[in-house]
């Protein structure tokens, strides 16, 4: 809303109650922000160095950030930023994983699999949906800085969500409607205050705040009391200093000296907003469900004596995922790991500007000249070819030019200290940032990456636990307002998507939720790819000539350069993936050809018969695939073939380009083994057939079929 229609707040006549609850919200804002700000200006120093400003340094006497580091305040300082590059580097050690969370069964039951497959697609469309991929690496970037992300979880009455709305033809129509929804917003430790500084889990404080600056506009709308807000000033250090880190980008440091950081500063611009100040307690003896207040600029907003979303009987149980950078016992504000390099990027970069002094001096180097010379001033120039004049005195040698000594082997020494103590301090190695170094395999660069993921572990698990508990949130606000059916998309793992009504009743909060491992293989790809040939060599992926074992190359080799051979490889599964979706339906399934893959058809479609899905599916529907199989398997096997259409009693006609059919002998004919019974014949490989009148095997029981004799399948 403009300034020009925000009108002036009413009168505001809070309960003694309210005032009481108020003044107890203010006076826990002053105390907890000043145990928070001794911590505050290490962050901003931390923002700065990684940023590349790295000639500032903290005031002592006024507490602000200042530019002008060292006793080489007067020289231009050699700035390399060794911190961005191991700040990056350990960036990949959280992010490669894509660690997305997934539901596990609370039992064997079918329908506990499925409430579990339920929700671990639901997760994975909120982890789309809501960009938790993007939002975890701010947040995470956030802890580097501060020590601290978050993830703040609250709900959208006016959000939009899709609903699937039948059509005369009976299809789902998807259709937008106001149903609200999930919001995820990443924070920042300078919008939080917490009781006891020395409890390290925000799930362990008693209390915590969040605080800030909101528009008035938006909380009149948000809030029945919100018409008693007014605007206030923004000079509060608490309300700007996300926007001031912002600022370290402009250029105090280009005019020399210049404060970075100050708390006192003016206004930003007009009052239009309000600190607004979210209390949360709990669960205590006065709060078994914990409370929430919402105080801005002195109005009570909300006052309710439980915790929003119904997280009071969570480990955490506030609206909130917190991001640690480092994790300490003892204190909720830690350290980071940038605050743990910045002396040795400060040692570095001061050894860095002597050595460009000392270069300096040998390329215009000094010039002795005596007083008797009556050498002009400024005659000297870089200049090539100049002629230097000057007034010969006998006995006076004339000028000459003084180069200082060779730089001593200790300087150089030391500056090699400086990277060997970045590596160390930071567990963070040539390996780690693409160097292979002296390894000559990818197995070997494997572990070099292992070794160097080992030393991470703790911090990455702990985010990974983080994650877990976002997961049981969002699961929560799911299980609370998803009341409507809602129609969600999720990409699959074989790049197809997945269309699937969800609601609340889907979700079976006794499943467990975790975040998966990733994969064993190197995470560079050139050593990845050299780890997959090594493996292809020894026979770990089966026979060079088996396509199957080619298909899984070319999957674990799928980096662009190779996406023409890949989707070339790939045509048969997507065609068979297909099929599934047909078969899904209960529509008509084709004949298979004699140019298709049969061992990928064969292997998708009977993982689809495996599945608990087609296990519901009605009797006709379920035949109708076998027979599809079975047409598929007479490509490769058409003994094997013959004898299970006559176990399902389906009729068996020979297929363009299939070998032929076999012939059964007649009764007590050649063929007949010793000892077989009266009308059976011998299957190769498989398991007998039923005698004559016996019952036939269950509808859901498909032998695998045994491979050919040699070669690659006809067709």
């Amino acid at each position: 809303m403009p300034l020009t229609e925000l009108k002036p707040a009413t009168p505001y006549l809070p309960s003694p109650k309210d005032q009481e609850k108020v003044a107890d919200t203010e006076q826990k804002f002053e105390r907890w922000k000043s145990d928070r700000v001794p911590h505050e200006a290490q962050w901003f120093l931390n923002a700065a160095y990684l940023r590349g400003n790295q000639t500032v340094e903290v005031s002592s006497v006024t507490g602000q950030l200042v530019a002008g580091v060292g006793n080489l305040r007067h020289i231009p300082q050699a700035t390399i930023n060794l911190v961005l590059a191991k700040t990056r580097s350990r960036l990949t050690k959280f992010l490669r994983d894509r660690p997305i969370p997934t539901a596990r069964p609370a039992s064997a039951d079918i329908k506990d699999e499925m409430d579990a497959r339920m929700t671990t697609l639901a997760l994975a469309y909120q982890w789309q949906h809501l960009a938790l991929e993007s939002r975890y690496q701010q947040a995470r970037q956030w802890a580097f800085v501060c020590g601290h992300g978050y993830w703040w979880y609250h709900w959208n009455p006016q959000a939009t969500a899709r609903l699937g709305v039948q059509d005369e033809t009976g299809r789902l129509v998807p259709q937008e409607a106001q149903l609200g929804d999930i919001v995820v917003e990443v924070g920042s430790a300078f919008e939080v205050l917490v009781a006891d500084p020395t409890a390290a889990a925000i799930g362990d404080q008693p209390e915590i705040m969040r605080v800030k600056m909101r528009p008035v506009a938006d909380l009149r709308q948000r809030y029945q009391k919100g018409k008693h807000v007014a605007p206030e000033s923004s000079q509060d250090g608490v309300a700007r200093y996300e926007r001031q880190v912002g600022a370290l980008a402009t250029s105090p440091l280009a005019a020399g000296r210049g404060i970075l950081f100050d708390r006192g500063s003016s206004s930003e611009g007009p009052d239009t907003h309000a600190l607004v100040k979210e209390h949360f307690i709990a669960p205590c003896a006065d709060y078994p469900k914990g409370a929430y207040r919402v105080v801005a600029n002195g109005v009570l907003l909300v006052d309710d004596e439980e915790l929003p979303y119904g997280f009071d009987d969570l480990a955490n149980p506030y609206p909130v995922t917190d991001f640690v950078d480092l994790a300490l016992v003892g204190q909720y504000w830690g350290p980071t790991m940038i605050e743990q390099i910045l002396p040795i990027q400060r040692t570095f970069n001061e050894l860095n500007t002597q050595i460009e002094q000392h270069l300096r001096y040998h390329t215009h180097p000094k010039v002795l000249a005596a007083v008797q010379h009556r050498i002009v001033p400024g005659q000297w120039t870089r200049d090539a070819g100049e002629i230097f004049k000057y007034v010969a005195h006998p006995n006076i040698p004339p000028p000459t030019v003084w180069t200082p000594p060779p730089m001593a082997r200790e300087v150089w020494q030391h500056l090699d200290n400086q990277l060997r103590f970045l590596d160390i301090v930071t567990g963070i190695y040539p390996s780690a940032e693409g160097a292979q170094g002296g390894a000559s395999s990818g197995f070997q660069t494997n572990l070099l990456q292992e070794a160097t993921d080992a030393v991470h572990a703790p911090d990455v698990r702990t985010d990974g636990r983080a994650i877990e508990e976002a997961g049981f949130k969002i699961r929560r606000l799911m299980k609370t307002y998803y009341v409507v059916p809602r129609l969600m998309t999720v990409a699959a793992d074989d790049q197809s998507a997945e269309v699937f009504e969800f609601k609340a009743e889907d979700i079976d909060e006794h499943t467990d939720i975790r975040v998966e491992a990733g994969s064993m293989l190197p995470d560079l790809k050139g050593a990845r790819i050299q780890a997959v040939l090594d493996m292809w060599k020894a026979g770990a992926y089966g026979p060079a000539e088996d396509p199957e074992a080619r298909r899984r190359l070319w999957s674990h080799l799928e980096m662009g350069f190779s996406q023409d051979t890949t989707n070339e490889a790939r045509r048969d599964e997507k065609a068979a993936r297909l099929e599934n979706e047909v078969a899904k339906a209960g529509g008509p399934l084709p004949d298979p050809e004699f140019f298709e893959d049969h061992l990928i058809h064969f292997r998708i479609h009977t993982d689809l018969l495996k599945s608990a899905e087609s296990k519901q599916w009605p009797p006709e529907q379920r035949l109708a695939l076998v027979d599809h199989v079975i047409k598929t398997l007479q490509f490769q096997d058409p003994m094997r073939a013959f004898q299970l259409s006559q176990q399902y009693g389906l009729p068996m006609t020979p297929l363009p380009g299939a070998p032929p059919l076999p012939m059964p002998p007649p009764p007590g004919g050649p063929g007949m083994g010793p000892g077989m019974p009266q009308g059976q014949m011998p299957p190769p490989g498989g398991p007998p057939m039923p005698p004559p009148g016996g019952a036939p095997p269950p509808a859901n029981v498909l032998p695998f079929p045994q491979p050919p004799p040699s070669g690659p399948p006809q067709g």
